[in-house]
């Protein structure tokens, strides 16, 4: 694991959004709730509103950055190679 999002919250009157990441013995658990409560809202808290799903959205595009490990000792590689035959011409 290279790269992971920050874990967070957002609380609002109208939702609540949670997001975690944690790596484990090479395993990624990733947790997400979004809670939205049933609420009237008035026109001039739009712009809160939107802010808050904007938010939630933008987390949930977060990229998480994988790195492939390659674990090769010498004798499996040669022996692949030549039972692969991955010789070089020429050689």
């Amino acid at each position: 694991m290279d790269e992971t999002p920050e874990s967070g919250n957002l609380d609002a009157p109208f939702g609540t959004y949670r997001i975690s990441y944690k790596v484990d013995n090479g395993v990624l658990l990733f947790t997400r709730s979004l809670e939205v409560r049933a609420a009237t809202i008035p026109a001039s808290d739009y712009s809160q509103v939107r802010d808050f799903f904007g938010r939630v959205a933008g987390s949930e595009q977060s990229p998480v950055v994988l790195l492939k490990r390659y674990r090769t000792s010498t004798a499996s590689s040669e022996r692949f190679c030549q039972a692969n035959d991955f010789s070089a011409p020429g050689d």
